[in-house]
């Protein structure tokens, strides 16, 4: 038991030394965001349709970034860009 704990452990710290490299950034209600260094903006929305995006702006929008050099599937939605 001990060394599946262990194992389960190892898997965590793994996964989370490994982050997407596209997130959106900005809090709703009012969304002024703007990409982190190191970053570039691959687009804009003030509202979208998935848990990630999080809730709609009232004001502002919010703003999806990806690592310099990262190129994110998109399909022309905001809605709809999927990292990796």
């Amino acid at each position: 038991m001990r060394a599946f704990v262990l194992l389960m452990l190892l898997l965590i710290s793994l996964e989370a030394s490994d982050p997407l490299p596209c997130h959106w950034y900005g809090a709703s209600p009012i969304c002024i965001a703007q990409c982190p260094s190191g970053t570039k903006e691959v687009m804009r929305a003030d509202h979208g349709r998935t848990k990630v995006f999080g809730k709609s702006c009232l004001l502002g929008s919010k703003v999806f970034c990806c690592e310099d050099g990262y190129l994110p599937k998109y399909n022309g939605r905001a809605n709809n860009i999927v990292d990796g």
